[in-house]
């Protein structure tokens, strides 16, 4: 199957893309608040708090969308996920307890907010339309700061 260069897709597209991705996430941050509950705490409360705000984020791209387009965002398939997500989800144990673990589940939570941060950075360029830059503009300093947060408690783990 053949992917579409970022620019040759519709608004209509970027915001299905988009609300897809928030979702994933939100399911991710979910599972993995559960994963690392039994190691730490403060970690499992952080991707409990990340998975909250990737709901929000979707619930503000489908509100967009509707404003925009006269319908709600959808799901779309996403195709590519990072490798390390891949691996993390045949772990032999569901729950992390081990600190090498949850070093590969930072990993892979930065990769995805790095992407989540350069897919708005590339939005909000393509955009021509002022209320998708003031809606996906806060969403991209969001990710930014989920960025900062990963690396902030992954410094425990090393």
């Amino acid at each position: 199957m053949l992917r579409k260069s970022f620019h040759l897709l519709s608004p209509q597209e970027v915001l299905k893309l988009a609300y897809s991705i928030e979702i994933r996430n939100a399911a991710l941050y979910d599972e993995w608040s559960l994963r690392v509950a039994p190691l730490d705490k403060i970690l499992a409360d952080l991707f409990f708090d990340m998975a909250s705000e990737e709901k929000v984020h979707a619930q503000k791209i489908s509100d967009l969308c509707a404003n925009l387009f006269g319908h709600q965002a959808s799901l779309t398939n996403i195709n590519e996920i990072n490798q390390k997500i891949e691996d993390l989800s045949v772990m032999e144990h569901f729950f992390m307890i081990h600190k090498k673990d949850v070093v590969h589940l930072l990993d892979a939570a930065l990769d995805i907010e790095k992407s989540a941060v350069q897919f708005y950075e590339k939005a909000i360029d393509l955009s021509q339309d002022d209320l998708w830059k003031k809606t996906l503009t806060p969403l991209g300093r969001l990710e930014e700061d989920h960025v900062a947060s990963i690396i902030d408690i992954k410094k425990n783990y090393l």
